[in-house]
């Protein structure tokens, strides 16, 4: 089972895993990581276990905190005149701002895909934020879907 660490843990660990151990990502990609180990996975894994091991880290698997139950995915499709205006660009700096991670990415049929995770009410204030940047005035329609988060978000990032 691979751990869930917060947005600004996970940020630390692909940073150290990429300059450590470029070829592999133990979070996305497990059998390849597996086939290809080289010299840095050890360095690595000594990094995941001090984090994993930390006292904080102990006693939040141990105590599911309040904030994990409130994680929640939001999917976003974005119409209107979203392609070419720097919209996933907007969206990605905007997402600075909050306590969430997920992907932005633009769509074969004109639309705009957002998918983030975090506390609904942080999700939430990001949509508006998003209705009330620059872009919001590209924004035709928007659909809207809440599930229970599922992780593997590493960051907020743009996906080609």
């Amino acid at each position: 089972m691979i751990p869930h660490f917060d947005a600004e843990t996970t940020n630390f660990l692909c940073f150290l895993i990429e300059i450590l151990h470029p070829i592999s990502d133990p979070f996305r990609n497990h059998a390849k990581a597996h086939n290809r180990l080289g010299p840095g996975t050890k360095i690595v894994a000594l990094c995941l276990s001090f984090v994993a091991l930390s006292p904080d880290r102990r006693s939040r698997e141990l105590n599911i905190r309040d904030e994990d139950m409130n994680r929640r995915r939001m999917q976003i499709f974005y119409s209107g005149r979203v392609q070419g205006v720097g919209f996933r660009y907007t969206v990605k700096n905007v997402a600075c701002g909050f306590d969430l991670t997920g992907t932005v990415r633009n769509l074969p049929d004109g639309r705009v895909e957002l998918v983030a995770e975090g506390d609904q009410g942080e999700l939430e204030e990001f949509r508006r934020a998003v209705q009330d940047s620059e872009i919001g005035g590209f924004i035709r329609n928007e659909d809207v879907s809440w599930g229970a988060a599922a992780g593997g978000f590493h960051g907020f990032e743009i996906v080609a």
